[in-house]
């Protein structure tokens, strides 16, 4: 076992290595682009961002998971294609509605508001399909492959920001660059895609491909609810404080959030996917599979606990330094979320244990209710007119409680683990 934990170290280190200098790239970035564009360009950019990955996670219908496990290449390859298909499907459908109801309420939108309707699509079908690459790279062990796009992504779509200085910090501009970063960051996947689909193949259409997809329904069913609920409460959270506060506010709030997510997304994500891939060898050994998701939060939480302990009492001081004066409530805002956003950074490793241990619908109960105070909570604050800082308090409050509660959870289904014969 000591070489398995060892090859979990090195394609850590593999993925970590392209994921740090994504994220050096972005920060590096981040305190020239913050000057070009303000809060409610940020606004648009972060709910282009929820709907586009939304939409996006029904149309691939989580069978994206499939492909790392599937035993089988020629299956695997099935349900790339059908799930490829689907999301362009829904892309077009998404397309096809947005014309309509820009032709039944022209006179009401701008061109530019309508030119946002319009990327959505293009959103919802590249971060489909970036996402599906990413995992059948991941079931080849081709970790280069993964560091690689998401240095792409990040190195693509900061340069084109830079563009927003010609064209007065235009929220089109910071859309249009990250829709051609995620473009340019998924051609490798394209080009195996291709290379895969003129040698012999399953049909995402063939009687087979539809029986596999079929036999992994969880993916589309509780998975799929249980992520639905997850991104639905993000979108909940951007409409309730777009409407009930200001576009202002949300600008700020989506920057900070993005900003402190950085880690989340790349560092997180990547432990997540190894993790995923080595885990799922060692579900009926119990002592390893808890030996490592012990080693993984440890592994979290000593490069997280520094960063996000300076957040928590320097966020506003750093925010205003580092990114201008305008940003300054963005920086109050990391402080309050800074706790919640830690918890985050620790679970996002370990988040696909429901999935390798079969535990989708009770985990899928679990945050259809945290949704459900979370929907309870918003109406209180209504009713009473909660100021938004504390608002934004028991927001991280309830958030922190959920996650905790999770890790912990989490860890007790592993020790229900039955032994397995190698133990």
């Amino acid at each position: 076992m000591k070489l398995k934990y060892n090859d979990f170290i090195k394609s850590v280190s593999v993925l970590i290595t392209g994921t740090f200098i994504a994220q050096f790239i972005s920060i590096l970035a981040s305190p020239f682009i913050a000057r070009i564009y303000g809060p409610e360009e940020n606004a648009y950019l972060g709910l282009f961002l929820k709907i586009s990955t939304l939409i996006a996670t029904v149309a691939t219908a989580r069978l994206e998971f499939v492909l790392p496990i599937e035993k089988k290449k020629h299956y695997a390859f099935g349900i790339y294609q059908f799930s490829l298909f689907l999301s362009v499907l829904i892309s077009a459908a998404c397309l096809f509605f947005i014309v309509v109801y820009g032709l039944i309420f022209w006179k009401d939108i701008t061109i530019n508001e309508f030119v946002f309707l319009l990327t959505i699509p293009i959103g919802i079908s590249i971060i489909a399909f970036y996402n599906l690459g990413n995992n059948w790279e991941l079931r080849h062990e081709n970790y280069k492959s993964i560091s690689k796009a998401n240095v792409l992504l990040a190195v693509f779509s900061n340069a084109i920001k830079f563009l927003g200085v010609f064209f007065n910090g235009n929220f089109l501009i910071l859309i249009f660059a990250t829709i051609v970063g995620y473009c340019i960051a998924s051609f490798s996947f394209l080009k195996r895609f291709l290379q895969k689909f003129k040698v012999k193949h399953l049909s995402y259409k063939s009687k087979r491909t539809r029986v596999l997809v079929k036999q992994n329904q969880d993916f589309y069913t509780y998975n799929l609810f249980h992520v639905l609920v997850d991104l639905s409460r993000d979108m909940l959270i951007a409409s309730f404080i777009w409407i009930y506060f200001s576009k202002m506010d949300f600008g700020s709030y989506e920057f900070s959030f993005r900003m402190m997510k950085l880690p989340v997304v790349f560092i997180g994500v990547a432990l997540s996917q190894v993790f995923f891939r080595k885990a799922k060898d060692l579900v009926s050994n119990r002592n390893e599979l808890m030996r490592m998701t012990s080693r993984t939060l440890g592994f979290t939480f000593l490069i997280g606990i520094f960063p996000f302990g300076i957040l928590f009492f320097f966020g506003s001081e750093l925010f205003s330094f580092v990114f201008g004066e305008k940003w300054t409530h963005a920086g109050k805002i990391a402080e309050l979320i800074s706790p919640w956003l830690f918890l985050s950074f620790l679970f996002a490793p370990i988040s696909y244990i429901p999935v390798l241990l079969n535990k989708q619908k009770t985990y899928f109960w679990i945050n259809l209710v945290a949704l459900l105070i979370l929907i309870a909570t918003f109406i209180v604050s209504f009713v009473t007119k909660l100021s938004f800082e504390n608002g934004i308090i028991i927001l991280t409050i309830l958030q922190a409680i959920l996650l905790f509660g999770l890790i912990l959870w989490f860890l007790f289904q592993i020790k229900t683990v039955k032994l397995g014969r190698s133990e």
